[in-house]
């Protein structure tokens, strides 16, 4: 981690910063620009687009877990084999669940805190995210976990298409 203070007209002048992709909540993420995120990287498994923070910023793992799940998409599917339909969906589940997290203050799945010192609640409505063998909230069918890219993904093999 690393705090660094700076004037908000400079903000954008910084190297971490500028390496960014859009922020998934800004006015400018629109369900087009997301299309043309998801062409581009058309051999790329949904997982790895929704985590890399170079096309996208704001969407962590555990949040990727549950817009996947939100949407019924499994995380190993390629970009290439979602449909239109699915986009609009997926596109939907990440402003979604992302405004939920943000209103429930995040997840405090360790030592998270708020910059008040509050611990967030979100993990308190979480449906698939470190939920490996217990039952989907939804259907009922035993939740999994996959490795990839050397992190975790959970999701529901009946709901998750």
């Amino acid at each position: 981690g690393k705090i660094v203070l700076v004037d908000t007209d400079k903000l954008k002048e910084l190297k971490e910063i500028k390496k960014l992709g859009i922020d998934a909540m800004s006015k400018e993420f629109t369900l087009e620009k997301f299309k043309g995120i998801l062409e581009k990287k058309r051999n790329k498994k949904i997982r790895d687009i929704l985590m890399d923070q170079n096309l996208i910023a704001g969407v962590g793992n555990i949040y990727m877990s549950e817009i996947l799940f939100d949407a019924g998409i499994l995380p190993a599917r390629v970009a290439k084999s979602i449909k239109i339909t699915e986009i609009k969906k997926l596109y939907k589940s990440i402003k979604k669940i992302l405004k939920k997290a943000i209103k429930l203050r995040g997840t405090s799945d360790s030592d998270y805190r708020d910059t008040s010192g509050a611990p967030g609640n979100f993990q308190k409505v979480l449906r698939v995210y470190r939920r490996e063998k217990q039952k989907c909230k939804k259907c009922g069918t035993i939740i999994k976990r996959i490795k990839i890219g050397q992190r975790s993904a959970f999701y529901c093999p009946r709901c998750q298409k």
